[in-house]
């Protein structure tokens, strides 16, 4: 036995509600000229804030980036990174030499950190020069 339904003023037809997707099946309309003109205008603005940089406030939108960014200067995109592998026994003497450092009277340090998503793997120091493959 077939149940048929009477849709209301709306055009919806109420679905059954044996159905997984049970609810109102309503018809789609095509948008009018003007509307789908203002959408386009609306989302190529949004596609352009996108890419200009200005979604991130014209900056990098990782924290961190931005304050090494700030640190060593613009000039730093100029420049090459070079790394060393530390045994992890001299990690131990370059923290205790970072910290004599730090407490040198008249310098300050403000510490920050990365938050990395699971499975993102390391950051570089060139990652953190260029804001490239950073996490947000």
């Amino acid at each position: 036995m077939k149940t048929t339904y009477e849709s209301d003023a709306s055009g919806c037809v109420p679905r059954a509600r044996k159905s997984l997707a049970w609810g109102y099946a309503c018809p789609v309309t095509s948008p009018s000229d003007f509307e789908a003109r203002e959408f386009a205008a609306s989302f190529k603005s949004f596609l352009e804030w996108v890419h200009s940089g200005a979604a991130a406030g014209g900056r990098n939108r990782n924290e961190v980036v931005n304050l090494v960014t700030d640190f060593l200067g613009e000039a730093a995109l100029e420049r090459s990174v070079v790394t060393r592998e530390l045994p992890v026994f001299e990690q131990v003497n370059l923290q205790t030499a970072i910290d004599a450092w730090s407490a040198e009277e008249g310098r300050t340090v403000d510490v920050r950190g990365i938050a990395i998503p699971p499975r993102f793997g390391p950051v570089s120091l060139q990652q953190l020069i260029t804001g490239e493959g950073m996490p947000p």
